[in-house]
C-alpha cells in the first residue's frame, strides 16, 4: 500500500506513506501496532549501514545483491 493511517482509540495518529509511517517508532507502539518483520530487521541492521526502510523481501535481495548498504 502505498499510504497508511495509524488510529488509536478512535484517533488518526499518523497518515503519510507508507515507509514513513512505519518508521514512527512512537506512534506504532502508541497504537500497538508492530512493523512488518522486514522493516523491523532493516531496523536493526541500521548500525551496519542500512538507511533506508525496508518493506519488501525484494528490497532487502536487492541489499544483500549489491553487497550492503
Amino acid at each position: 500500500a502505498p499510504r497508511v493511517i495509524v488510529m488509536a482509540g478512535g484517533t488518526i495518529l499518523a497518515d503519510g506513506p507508507t515507509r514513513e509511517v512505519f518508521a514512527m517508532a512512537d506512534v506504532l507502539k502508541e497504537a500497538d501496532i508492530r512493523p512488518p518483520q522486514i522493516a523491523e530487521l532493516s531496523m536493526l541492521l541500521r548500525d551496519y549501514g542500512v538507511e533506508k526502510l525496508l518493506l519488501t523481501v525484494p528490497e532487502m535481495a536487492a541489499l544483500f545483491r549489491r553487497g550492503g548498504a
